[in-house]
């Protein structure tokens, strides 16, 4: 099990997301981070199943 941080919540930070959250066996921890909170928190609430955690940077 691992822990990742994504940096960057556009086009391919959401598709980063969405498939570390579909591999649970693989990705522990979730973290996004981007300048703009309110996107990381809509891009985890879509992809993340609840397994994503936010913060701004």
């Amino acid at each position: 099990m691992s822990k990742v941080l994504i940096i960057g919540a556009g086009g391919v930070g959401r598709v980063v997301a969405a498939k570390c959250a579909d591999n649970p066996e693989v990705f522990s921890e979730i973290m996004l981070a981007s300048r703009t909170l309110s996107k990381c928190e809509t891009i985890a609430r879509e992809v993340g199943k609840g397994r994503i955690q936010t913060s701004k940077v």
